[in-house]
């Protein structure tokens, strides 16, 4: 249930706080400064490699640890208060990089920096939704909020890239404009205490229970072993497509851009379609990414990569808040939503972390080329899937006595 009673504000003011909500989902945006990594490495050419790749996979570890703890901060403190402060963090990482950028080390070290604002504040998206709005508006939030992030974040990435055009640096300015953000959050948020500082109501569960305890357990594993998964697609695609005489690299941006054009209008349309759904929205999602995987080891033309575009669009709009809505499901009336958010969060990151590790481990059992990795992540993502039905109609009862995903 929500923890805030919006009849008391004015339909201004609830408007202004759904802006600020759907903007904190933009923090997500640690990757705008990859289209300037080519741009590192000539500056720094006799830079290992892998210090280079670090840069995009240094904030995500940061973020991971941060989101592991900010249940346990938000336990203690407000979360507007953890997000004005994570704000802070991200905006001096992001626009400091620009002043620390003479080696690679303190390239990487604000980049750690900017991972820690970023984890702090990727639980709170659904959690301040699940502490402001109820029933349909929340399901509604949820989606809005997964369709602006996609969108705005591919903006970002072209405003970092223009940025860039006369020199590279410049492109860290653009975390310049999460000042907005800030002064849009401290304006329009109300404050949300800690359940413990909260005056008890009568009845209210604020405890999770061993069987609840248990579906968060299941909740971080699950997101865990499907963004490891998914993230062979996402890493292999341009790849796959240019090796195998598909397309281009204009091929590829065109078949990404269709799958962020689509993943925002299915997060418009998230409630409506998830209401139909049902129970069956976490299953569709894991079989819709399994399609990824299909669709392009079928391809033999570039009308083919872009269904798979298009696919690719239905699972990125429906799988974050689909996850996001189960776990809130499993939180107790009066139990901490960043808790159960962070489980997302974790098992996310944690996922994307351990892909390319993934990769090199399926070396070893002979799975070497890409069209191995994704004939395996098809197979994995039904796998998922057959589980998700379990988890949905048959652990739910025993665990929870409910599922709404």
């Amino acid at each position: 249930m929500s923890t805030v009673h919006l009849d008391q504000y004015s339909k201004p003011r609830v408007l202004f706080m759904k802006v600020a909500v759907l903007c904190i989902f933009l923090m997500k945006a640690v990757s705008v400064i990859n289209v300037v990594l080519g741009n590192i490495k000539e500056t720094f050419p006799d830079t290992d490699p892998a210090l280079i790749s670090a840069i995009g996979t240094v904030p995500v570890v940061f973020m991971f640890i941060m989101s592991l703890l900010s249940g346990k901060i938000t336990q203690k403190f407000d979360k507007k208060k953890v997000l004005i402060a994570a704000l802070v963090i991200f905006i001096v990482a992001g626009v400091g990089n620009f002043f620390l950028c003479s080696s690679i080390y303190q390239i990487l070290f604000m980049r750690g920096l900017l991972g820690v604002g970023a984890g702090l504040s990727a639980p709170l998206t659904g959690a301040i939704i699940a502490d402001l709005f109820d029933g349909k508006e929340r399901t509604q939030m949820l989606g809005f909020a997964n369709a602006v992030g996609s969108i705005i974040t591919s903006g970002l990435q072209y405003v970092a890239g223009v940025l860039a055009v006369s020199n590279w640096k410049y492109a860290f300015f653009t975390y310049g404009l999460f000042i907005l953000v800030l002064i849009i959050e401290l304006l329009a948020l109300p404050s949300l205490p800690p359940v413990e500082k909260q005056s008890p109501k009568e009845g209210v569960r604020v405890r999770a229970t061993s069987g609840e305890k248990m579906q968060y357990a299941l909740v971080f594993l699950f997101c865990f072993f499907y963004l490891m998964i998914q993230m062979l697609y996402n890493m292999k695609q341009a790849m796959y497509i240019m090796g195998n005489g598909l397309g281009d690299s204009a091929l590829v941006g065109s078949a990404m851009s269709v799958q962020t054009l689509v993943a925002f209008l299915l997060g418009l349309a998230f409630a409506p379609l998830t209401k139909a759904l049902g129970r069956f929205t976490l299953p569709l999602c894991c079989l819709i990414t399994s399609a990824c995987f299909a669709v392009l080891l079928l391809a033999n033309s570039s009308a083919m990569v872009m269904v798979a575009g298009i696919v690719s669009g239905l699972q990125m709009g429906l799988v974050t808040p689909t996850l996001q809505m189960k776990a809130l499901s499993i939180c107790p009336p009066g139990g901490n939503t960043t808790v159960a958010t962070s489980m997302v969060t974790c098992g996310l990151f944690g996922g994307q972390i351990v892909a390319t590790p993934l990769e090199l481990f399926l070396r070893s059992f002979g799975i070497v080329d890409i069209p191995g990795l994704f004939r395996f992540g098809l197979v994995a993502c039904l796998i998922l899937c057959v589980f998700a039905v379990i988890w949905n109609f048959v652990l739910d009862k025993r665990f929870h006595g409910e599922s709404s995903c």
